[in-house]
């Protein structure tokens, strides 16, 4: 017994070994001259990892509602290094831009290699499942969901043939349920579900690309996310590290991105004893 156990933390070292010397590194270097969409980037994480890429000397097309914030940051990318930073004002409410952002943003760069979806539409709220309820999660769920599925699907010819990467950004409310966000978490567990079976369905086929990385972000160091640092046991993750992070997970063709690390093991910490790590929770968010 004792033999088998040593076997299997040789192989787990030398796994963790190959790991870190395959994909430990990463050469951002090769992000020059990459042709990015990024979405919702006007703030917080999207406009985290529009001036990520722009570091990495990327060409850039920035999307979300506000224009003179757009303008902004598209200009703080070219300071920053981009080879091309360019706009779209988008609203992803309205289902007829998802096909023509896609289009725009190749006409402009002349293709496409990576494709980040990031925008959200999120809201705390306890359900009480009224018409107002009912209403915002049927936006919700065109903003988180929908419009993540059709710009995908507008954009995978040209990911295809660029041999791109597909970066989904979820939360970790698409996991383990919490309260007060029964839409918001409904909408990312769909968008996960999909593209991950999207990335099996690609894999079935035998197509290696574009490759598909599902983030699961947990209390990012943002305005929205800053709810959860009240928790004493929890603290924001750094924004750019959070951006660096998701970027570096698309380079090395990651299927999954945790971030915080935490955030990997807390359904399976929940799966030990549902209830007793929920009444945890409530206790610690609500002291309830």
């Amino acid at each position: 017994m004792m033999v088998r156990w040593l076997d299997v933390l040789l192989v787990s070292a030398l796994s963790f070994a190959a790991y870190s010397y395959f994909y430990g590194n990463v050469d951002s270097s090769s992000i020059r001259g990459k042709k990015v969409l990024v979405t919702g980037a006007s703030q917080n994480i999207g406009e985290e990892i529009a001036y990520q890429y722009a570091k990495r000397e990327a060409k850039i097309v920035i999307t979300a509602r506000r224009e003179q914030v757009l303008k902004k940051v598209a200009a703080k990318c070219l300071e920053l290094g981009a080879a091309q930073a360019e706009y779209i004002v988008a609203d992803m409410a309205d289902e007829t831009t998802y096909k023509s952002l896609v289009e725009k943003s190749i006409k402009i760069m002349g293709g496409l290699d990576i494709l980040v979806l990031n925008h959200v539409e999120a809201r705390l709220f306890r359900w009480n499942g009224s018409t107002e309820d009912l209403e915002y999660l049927k936006k919700s769920t065109a903003v988180n969901y929908w419009s993540y599925v059709e710009i995908a699907t507008a954009a995978m010819p040209a990911l295809k043939q660029s041999e791109g990467q597909l970066i989904v950004v979820g939360s970790q409310g698409g996991r383990p349920a919490m309260p007060n966000i029964a839409a918001y978490g409904a909408t990312k567990a769909a968008v996960i579900v999909f593209f991950s079976s999207l990335s099996m369905e690609l894999m079935l086929k035998g197509e290696d690309y574009p490759s598909i990385t599902i983030c699961y972000l947990g209390a990012i160091d943002t305005v929205g996310a800053r709810w959860a640092t009240k928790m004493k046991l929890i603290k924001g993750y750094p924004l750019a590290d959070a951006a660096s992070g998701i970027i570096e997970g698309g380079l090395r063709r990651e299927r999954y991105v945790y971030l915080p690390g935490y955030v990997r093991f807390t359904p399976l910490i929940r799966e030990i004893n549902p209830s007793f790590v929920d009444k945890a929770l409530l206790y610690l968010i609500y002291g309830a």
